[in-house]
């Protein structure tokens, strides 16, 4: 009876560490795709498609999930990272623009300035 307890309780633990593994390794293997360059992203997503391949029906879900999940989070940040730079982007372009105009209006003040001390010489002359 004992050696029947022994034989089950290390089959428990056994899993148990399988599973942790496994955990562990679906974790690296998404982390090491998304840190990939899209040339080697291929070869990374087929080795983990097999590792898929191998585990049980539940398993694979889990790691589908956490797959999609990661990837959201990623879509998310780079999303918001183009935002940022497209908001940058208008803030400098707006600048710009004040900037122009800013130019434009004291050559205009000069201009005028300009035609105002000519104009009040031409009328000392007379």
């Amino acid at each position: 009876m004992k050696k029947v307890q022994s034989v089950i309780l290390g089959a428990l633990l056994a899993g148990t560490f399988t599973q942790g593994s496994a955990e562990e390794t679906i974790d690296s293997q998404i982390a090491e795709i998304q840190k990939a360059p899209s040339a080697q992203r291929v070869q990374l997503m087929n080795r983990f498609k097999q590792t898929l391949a191998n585990m049980n029906e539940e398993d694979q879900m889990k790691a589908m999930a956490q797959m999609r999940e990661r990837l959201q989070i990623r879509s998310k940040a780079g999303n918001m990272a183009s935002q940022s730079a497209q908001n940058a982007q208008k803030r400098t372009n707006q600048m710009n623009q004040v900037q122009h105009m800013n130019q434009i209006q004291h050559q205009n003040m000069m201009q005028i300035q300009n035609m105002n001390s000519g104009g009040s010489m031409q009328g000392s002359k007379r």
